[in-house]
């Protein structure tokens, strides 16, 4: 239940929590007053105060946690509340802040602890970009999508050549920085809806969403191109082997598209490395093109198989 309530809290906008968080706010400062003197209300202030803590930083939650204790403050004071003396008046308005503060600070702190470790578990720890596992949940999302509205959507696989070579070459700190390159490039020039994982070792995977076939292949050269320009820049001779498919009509899982978007990849090593091969899923073109069909249908057969 606490994290239904925690997860909505998280979905919603800025505005709207502060909404809620004030209105509750005021809905317990109400209550803490028809409750009278005798009963005591303190605790649920902490209800708003919790809800500030977690969505936002001390900037706002500090001044929200001030807020409720001036509130409860004067709660006490049109009640008559009687403190021995004003130094004990004041001790427990203090007071109050320090526990509402401390408790959205905390909150704060364990929010942004689960947002990291939910980070270190989703991204790659090279490149930081998503890694296999967080790929496939958010390809598995996107073709879902494609798949109700009928669009098209690109899968691209992307290997860097002679990979072995490199780490003789220039040890494996600069592999490292070969790979951090072309991840980095891959980020930087993709849609904000599209997606880049590193799949593993050297090779990285695309999503495009809904990118229409005829504009595929030139989109894939032109990512291509730039991540070359990229790796030479910074000092690095390498080539990269780019095999993408775009599907009119997504298939039945998104197994098959990956495996697919593989076959073509290895194609491309087999037939002219460091170029770019791309294919549209039971389209009929030409009869080169039909072969390369035949091979990714044969694939995504045998992926759902």
């Amino acid at each position: 239940m606490v994290s239904r309530v925690l997860s909505l809290v998280d979905e919603s906008s800025h505005r709207v929590v502060l909404a809620v968080a004030a209105g509750l706010l005021g809905l317990v400062t109400v209550l803490d007053y028809w409750s009278g003197a005798e009963l005591t209300s303190a605790v649920f202030y902490l209800v708003p105060v919790a809800l500030a803590g977690w969505r936002f930083d001390v900037r706002t939650s500090g001044p929200f946690a001030l807020c409720a204790t001036l509130l409860w403050v004067s709660v006490t004071m049109m009640l008559g509340v009687q403190h021995a003396s004003l130094w004990m008046a004041v001790w427990d308005g203090v007071s109050r802040f320090i526990v509402y503060f401390s408790f959205a600070v905390l909150l704060g702190h364990v929010r942004s602890s689960l947002e990291r470790l939910r980070e270190m578990a989703l991204t790659d720890h090279l490149t930081g970009v998503a890694n296999s596992r967080f790929f496939h949940e958010l390809a598995a999302r996107e073709l879902e999508h494609c798949r109700r509205h009928q669009r098209p959507f690109t899968l691209a696989y992307i290997d860097i050549d002679d990979f072995k070579g490199i780490n003789d070459e220039f040890g494996h700190s600069g592999g490292d920085m070969v790979i951090r390159t072309v991840a980095t490039a891959l980020a930087r020039n993709i849609r904000k809806v599209d997606h880049v994982a590193r799949q593993g070792g050297d090779e990285f995977m695309l999503f495009l969403h809904e990118v229409e076939p005829e504009v595929a292949q030139g989109v894939l050269e032109q990512i291509h191109s730039r991540v070359s320009d990229a790796l030479q820049q910074s000092g690095f001779d390498v080539s990269l082997s780019t095999g993408g498919v775009t599907w009119r009509t997504p298939p039945d899982t998104l197994d098959a598209a990956i495996h697919s978007a593989d076959q073509v990849m290895y194609r491309v090593k087999g037939m002219e490395k460091g170029t770019v091969l791309h294919a549209v899923a039971g389209e009929e073109r030409t009869d080169s093109d039909q072969s390369l069909d035949r091979t990714v249908a044969s694939g995504a057969a045998t992926a759902s198989s």
